[in-house]
């Protein structure tokens, strides 16, 4: 209940009094009763406040660092892709790399040579001329097939042709052609059985002796020069338009026979 006290007599002064708003008094027992209820309020809520923060900043330092790890994950695993492919490539560089002509064994040349003015029969019975190196580098030696130094230069040249692997289709168009001078010729059954014993992908050819002693004059090889010894034989290299480019006199490391073809690769 809200009373009206005029703190100025009107017929003493003249004046008219304006009245005043006075609040019951609160009794002493309701004051403590807001004070201790605004005291526990303010310290419950202290009391959260805390722990809710603590909360709210370990939630928000949890996303800062996951958003963090999504954008470091693809940069690491960009990173490490990358140097796998330098090293690869490094690697395979100098490994495969075409070597210079100060590196080669093989004895190289001045002027390629075109081949020409002769002709066998291959393996399957089918003439064998100077179109018959189309399509193919020709690794051309003379010599028996069923002699034991002509079997050690074979085998050194198939693991030759191994070593092409990583180059699949160098290796495709790779192959040994064996020119078989034995007295009588050979069969095309024959020669095709014991060419195809070394690799399928090799090729045997043989014909009459002028014609042997010709194809053999062109590429070096000449009658009382050829033997099939690795260490002492001739073997030349010929190329898909039928150019003799190279000798390899000698040579013995398969490797090494396999990096020098790669010499003439453009």
């Amino acid at each position: 209940m809200v009373k009206l006290v005029n703190t100025v007599d009107s017929k003493s002064t003249g004046f008219t009094a304006l009245p005043v708003q006075v609040r019951p008094s609160v009794p002493t027992a309701k004051k403590r009763s807001r004070i201790l209820g605004r005291f526990f309020y303010v310290c419950a809520t202290n009391t959260r406040a805390p722990a809710t923060i603590a909360h709210q900043s370990a939630f928000q330092l949890t996303t800062v660092s996951r958003l963090r790890q999504k954008k470091l994950f693809p940069k690491l695993i960009f990173a490490v892709f990358a140097a796998v492919v330098f090293i690869a490539s490094y690697y395979l560089g100098n490994q495969y790399a075409r070597p210079l002509v100060s590196q080669t064994r093989a004895t190289l040349l001045p002027t390629p040579k075109i081949m020409a003015g002769f002709e066998l029969s291959d393996k399957y019975g089918e003439p064998f001329t100077t179109k018959s190196f189309k399509d193919f580098w020709n690794f051309v030696m003379v010599g028996n097939l069923q002699d034991s130094g002509c079997d050690s230069l074979l085998r050194l040249y198939v693991m030759a042709w191994n070593q092409l692997a990583a180059k699949p289709e160098l290796q495709k168009k790779t192959r040994v052609v064996f020119v078989d001078d034995s007295q009588p010729n050979k069969t095309p059954a024959q020669l095709r059985k014991h060419i195809d014993f070394y690799n399928p992908m090799f090729t045997a050819a043989t014909g009459k002796q002028e014609q042997l002693d010709n194809l053999g004059e062109q590429i070096g090889i000449f009658a009382n020069t050829r033997s099939c010894s690795p260490g002492n034989s001739v073997v030349a290299l010929v190329n898909p338009e039928g150019y003799l480019l190279a000798l390899f006199t000698g040579i013995t490391d398969p490797i090494t026979i396999a990096a020098d073809l790669q010499y003439f690769i453009n």
